[in-house]
């Protein structure tokens, strides 16, 4: 019995070495997955900077191209406005000086078919100039029913600043009134024959207005060869609101 306990004492110590040893490993083994799992942590903490960084500076690097596109837009705009207001200030520079005389306006209108209230838009106008502040500086001329031959009248003895004319048209004519008592639809004068009669007085006007449907390309003509300025109407327009 004696020598067994002696014998149990003398394997304690080793025994007790061999559970050190493995609490030992243990507690490596424990420190090195504490340093594996902070390496993991970190490792993807940089792969997350990383890729923010690489965003910012694809944002930054967008947001440079970007600024630069409109910076050429705007040189490109202000380049074409600053021709468009060389063109104009050109355009300006070859009018006629202006003298010390009234403002003459001549209104025409025709509706051969009777189906257009030119009259009421004359009254309207001679009723708005009638009593502005400004009337005294303003010559008038009114002529409804108009004829071709009344065109030629007016611009001759007139010599007027504005023409402004009002009746049917299309894109190619205007219609002006046939010189008779009986109903009738109108006698149509082309784009060019309407240009010419602009042309053949000594003064042209300064401005020409169709008030006709489809009118535009015909302002044109007489823009570019004649007068200063032309309006002209690029769509239909009904009479109520072409009399507004």
């Amino acid at each position: 019995m004696a020598n067994a306990h002696a014998k149990e004492s003398a394997n304690r110590p080793a025994e007790a070495s061999a559970y050190l040893k493995e609490e030992t490993a243990l507690s490596k083994r424990l420190a090195d997955a504490e340093q594996s799992e902070r390496k993991g942590e970190h490792s993807k903490w940089e792969a997350a900077e990383k890729m923010r960084l690489q965003q910012a500076a694809a944002i930054e690097k967008e947001l440079e191209h970007r600024a630069l596109n409109d910076a050429r837009a705007t040189a490109g705009l202000h380049v074409r406005l600053t021709a468009q207001i060389n063109d104009h200030e050109r355009e300006l520079s070859l009018l006629r000086q202006p003298r010390e005389e009234k403002l003459r306006l001549l209104m025409l209108a025709s509706s051969g078919a009777g189906d257009l209230r030119v009259g009421r838009e004359q009254k309207r106008i001679f009723d708005a100039v009638r009593f502005a502040s400004g009337r005294e500086s303003i010559v008038l001329d009114l002529r409804p029913a108009v004829t071709g031959e009344d065109l030629l009248n007016g611009l001759a003895q007139g010599r007027p600043h504005i023409v402004h004319f009002s009746s049917h048209g299309t894109e190619a004519f205007v219609v002006f009134e046939q010189d008779t008592e009986s109903q009738n639809h109108g006698a149509v004068v082309t784009a060019d024959a309407f240009t010419s009669a602009l042309r053949g007085v000594h003064e042209p006007p300064l401005l020409v207005v169709l008030h006709a449907c489809l009118s535009t390309p015909q302002a044109e003509r007489p823009a570019e060869k004649i007068t200063s300025f032309a309006i002209g109407r690029s769509d239909s327009i009904a009479d109520e609101d072409a009399t507004a």
